[in-house]
């Protein structure tokens, strides 16, 4: 039993290995050999699962300190000035607390009145109408609504 004791008290598991090895080796036992993912991208983009963090959400933070700031606002979400968002809801003629539904309804609003079509395939009606698709991608795919 002695010279188990022994042999143990002179064994390294990382013995020839390299720094960079060694690193590589204790982050890939950390997580049992799974792969992981980095938490914080947008859902849906496929490099990342969807978690939700709730009320310890990052974005709830924002939103929460505008809801106390407007509570008139009935949980209705407004976009940050200068952002993407805003630039959309400006597109969009939309202005003050959205819910998706309103977003929804002004879109087919928007698209009846400049498609294409109803311009007889007027350039500058197609051109309004991919403005206007693209602000509602915009505002679709952000969480916050």
């Amino acid at each position: 039993m002695v010279h188990v004791r022994a042999y143990n008290l002179r064994w390294n598991f990382y013995a020839g290995l390299s720094q960079g090895e060694i690193e590589k080796q204790l982050r890939a036992d950390t997580t049992w050999w799974r792969p992981t993912w980095p938490l914080g991208c947008r859902a849906g983009t496929g490099d990342s699962p969807n978690i939700d963090f709730g009320v310890f959400g990052a974005n709830n933070w924002e939103r929460n300190r505008v809801r106390a700031a407007n509570p008139q606002e009935d949980g209705c979400w407004r976009p940050r000035p200068g952002s993407p968002e805003a630039e959309a809801m400006a597109v969009m003629d939309m202005d003050g607390p959205a819910t998706k539904d309103d977003i929804k309804e002004r879109y087919k609003t928007l698209v009846k009145k400049n498609h294409p079509d109803t311009h007889r395939g007027d350039r500058k009606a197609e051109e309004r109408l991919k403005i206007i698709n693209r602000a509602y991608s915009t505002l679709m795919a952000c969480d916050e609504i």
